[in-house]
């Protein structure tokens, strides 16, 4: 929970002030796994976290999928059913 103050009324009568984004965005905690597939046939796997202070990215190489037998589809697959965790180490992680 988050509290507000100081913050005159007229301020307020359009939208949310500076000041209400800053304290929301203080406290959040998003992590994001995103499956991106690019062109015909290719694709890379996102990893972000916003932490109140800044976000954290990490991104895959971008991978092919032209070729059934080389195609990184069980990894792809992993990761979609997979849950998003930190992002302190500089490799993807996954559990």
């Amino acid at each position: 929970m988050s509290c507000v103050a100081g913050v005159a009324v007229s301020d307020t009568d359009q939208g949310l002030t500076t000041h209400e984004l800053d304290a929301i965005v203080n406290m959040m905690l998003i992590r994001i796994l995103t499956l991106s597939f690019l062109g015909p046939q290719k694709g890379r796997i996102i990893q972000a976290v916003y932490y109140g202070k800044g976000l954290a990215l990490q991104h895959s190489q971008l991978w092919a999928f032209e070729e059934p037998q080389t195609a990184p589809v069980e990894m792809f697959v992993r990761y979609h059913l997979s849950q998003p965790v930190g992002l302190e180490i500089s490799t993807l992680c996954v559990r």
